[in-house]
């Protein structure tokens, strides 16, 4: 494999994986934000970690989606094999579960009562009538 048949491969592996990212983005965008959120991370980590690829010769290592290469190994060398870069793959999945499960939320409320005019910003009183009107 040449170096630009590598670099086309990686090309058109994001492409894929980010636009497989903007169809979960798309089918979870009405979830509440404490489960959109480490789904998305986890989700991202999972397509766009990589990890080592040996090949024939010792000095040649590639780099590869690393869970692909957990599964590719584990069904061409056996369970043992998968742990490798399988092992790299589940840790940062998790952590990134567990940092979307922690991050703090923002109050949408708090968002949108900077944005509105005064009289808008109490969401107890009604605008009162007239009292944006000029003459």
């Amino acid at each position: 494999m040449t170096d630009t048949q590598y670099l086309m491969g990686w090309g058109i592996y994001l492409v894929g994986a980010l636009g497989c990212l903007l169809s979960l983005w798309l089918l979870v965008r009405k979830w509440p934000i404490r489960a959109k959120r480490p789904l998305m991370m986890a989700s991202a980590i999972l397509m766009l970690l990589p990890g080592t690829v040996l090949t024939e010769q010792a000095e040649q290592t590639f780099l590869a989606p690393a869970l692909m290469a957990s599964i590719y190994d584990s069904l061409s060398f056996g369970a043992d094999a998968f742990w490798r870069n399988g092992l790299f793959v589940v840790i940062a999945t998790s952590i990134a579960f567990i940092a979307g499960l922690l991050l703090p939320v923002r109050n949408n409320k708090v968002i949108h009562a900077e944005l509105l005019p005064e009289e808008y910003s109490a969401p107890h009183c009604p605008p009162q009538p007239g009292a944006g009107d000029r003459h």
